[in-house]
């Protein structure tokens, strides 16, 4: 039973040792009494429950984890805190972890090598359960020695790493289709970087659909998030003023290009059909049409598998492929 008094208003400038003072006994007998191991007097654990009850003392889960080698946190990493798809992703992982009554450390890497491995040591020191990884910027032998459970979301490069993904490869035939049957005859994609992720096949069926149906294609590239999405549109429509149809790598790079056509006098649909990836809920207030990623199942899916690894110790799991769909919007024309 917990020594806490959860109806209490938490002081958080109360520490372990204000407890010990005011119950006059050590600080190991307080964090006895808080973990319930070891021996403690009937009548010292009255003391010890009185102190925490009077100064509304709520104990450390860092602090915590560092008697128990463990703790109830988990990391979970993002390139971009700002990008629709993972802030969405966030919402449900945290949710999620939070019913197996776990709490979550973001950790927004910004695709910055360095930033990504002192979060990573900043995790190890806190005595993290695990971590939910949608960011990649190590090599593979990192991730495999990492000394975490360990689940990927929208990365895999590893059999011995469990996965979470959606069908990428199948969201580009479907996005790449929806603009030839639009009668789209000039055809753009506006693509992820060149890394090696489960993103890239969206890129490949682009070009494999295209080239299949005799189309004329180019291929412009962009790094995560609006800003570059923008500028990469902008050079696609400059080189390219007569492309009828772009593939963009994310809703919010399709976002980007609305902008830009309008900036070039092109209608969207009528002059320029657009397909963005992903299905955040922006995307369907502004009436994109998108390949939707099932966000919610994906979310959960990761922190399951990562749950199966921490609480019932299990190592060899099955990744999950989920499916995609084609959400019609007002940005194509047909």
């Amino acid at each position: 039973m917990s020594l806490i008094n959860k109806n209490k208003e938490v002081d958080y400038m109360v520490s372990i040792k204000d407890v010990a003072n005011y119950a006059g006994v050590s600080v190991a007998t307080v964090s006895r009494a808080i973990n319930n191991k070891g021996y403690i007097h009937e009548d010292t654990l009255k003391k010890v429950k009185k102190a925490i009850d009077d100064l509304n003392y709520q104990p450390n889960e860092i602090a915590r984890s560092l008697n128990s080698k463990t703790s109830k946190l988990i990391g979970l990493f993002v390139p971009s805190v700002e990008h629709y798809f993972f802030a969405e992703l966030t919402y449900v992982v945290e949710s999620t972890a939070n019913k197996y009554g776990y709490k979550v450390l973001l950790c927004n890497s910004e695709v910055d090598a360095e930033k990504e491995k002192s979060y990573i040591e900043m995790l190890k020191q806190n005595q993290v359960a695990g971590i939910i990884m949608a960011s990649q910027n190590m090599d593979v032998d990192y991730y495999k020695n990492i000394g975490f459970p360990l689940v990927m979301v929208e990365r895999h490069f590893s059999t011995e790493i469990p996965y979470v993904v959606s069908d990428n490869y199948y969201g580009g035939v479907l996005a790449t289709q929806k603009l030839i049957d639009c009668g789209c005859k000039y055809l753009g994609h506006i693509a992820g970087t060149k890394d090696i992720r489960p993103a890239n096949r969206r890129t490949d069926a682009f070009k494999e659909i295209a080239s299949k149906n005799n189309i004329k294609y180019v291929i412009e590239q962009c790094s995560i998030g609006y800003d570059s999405g923008y500028e990469a549109a902008c050079k696609l429509l400059e080189n390219h003023p007569d492309l009828d149809g772009v593939f963009c790598s994310s809703d919010e790079v399709a976002l980007a290009l609305m902008s830009v056509a309008k900036k070039f006098g092109k209608r969207v649909p009528e002059d320029l059909s657009i397909v963005g990836f992903d299905g955040v809920k922006l995307a369907s207030i502004l009436g994109i049409t998108t390949i939707k990623q099932p966000i919610q199942e994906m979310g959960e899916a990761a922190v399951e598998l990562l749950m199966k690894q921490i609480e019932e110790g299990v190592r060899k799991l099955e990744s999950k492929i989920f499916p995609i769909s084609l959400v019609e919007g007002i940005t194509t024309k047909c």
